[in-house]
Parts: structure tokens; C-alpha cells; sequence
């Protein structure tokens, strides 16, 4: 299992819901299961998926959470903060 750590819960809900339309299955982690401005989205990796799926999951989340940031007045910066993560 794997947590992609997305910060406001607002970002998590909006990116599970994207990724849901885009035919992959997450399952959210929110408040109050984990703490404020650190939900994120728990994904599986399975022998039932291809290399192409993983691929094609994470080119989807790329492309769509610099926009949900955006949408949301959240950065990068941010998220790494709240996720008391170094600067890349």
C-alpha cells in the first residue's frame, strides 16, 4: 500500500474523484484519520496490474495535482511542510 501525501483534504477528495473518472481505484486518508493538511490518497499495487496501469496512474496524478494546487491556493512548498518534508 502507498500514500501519496496531497495536503488539504479538499486536494485529496478532488484528486481521488479525478482519478476515479480516469478508471483508477484510491482510497482516501482524511481528517480525522490523519491529521489537518495531511490527507493524501492510499493506492495498491497488485500482479493484476501492468506496468502500463502504474504509468499511466501517476502520469494522471502528475498532470492534475499542480492543478488542483492552483485550485485549492495550495503549493508544493506548502505540502511539504505540512508533511515536515526537505525542500527538492
Amino acid at each position: 500500500i502507498f500514500c501519496l501525501g496531497l495536503g488539504p483534504a479538499a486536494v485529496a477528495e478532488k484528486m481521488c474523484k479525478r482519478l476515479l473518472e480516469a478508471g483508477f481505484y484510491t482510497n482516501l486518508a482524511v481528517p480525522p484519520a490523519v491529521p489537518r493538511l495531511r490527507s493524501g490518497l492510499r493506492t495498491t499495487v497488485t500482479l493484476h496490474q501492468s506496468l502500463d496501469d502504474i504509468d499511466r496512474l501517476l502520469t494522471t496524478f502528475a498532470e492534475e495535482f499542480p492543478k488542483l494546487l492552483r485550485e485549492e491556493n495550495f503549493t508544493r512548498d506548502q505540502v511539504r511542510e505540512s508533511f515536515a518534508l526537505d525542500a527538492a
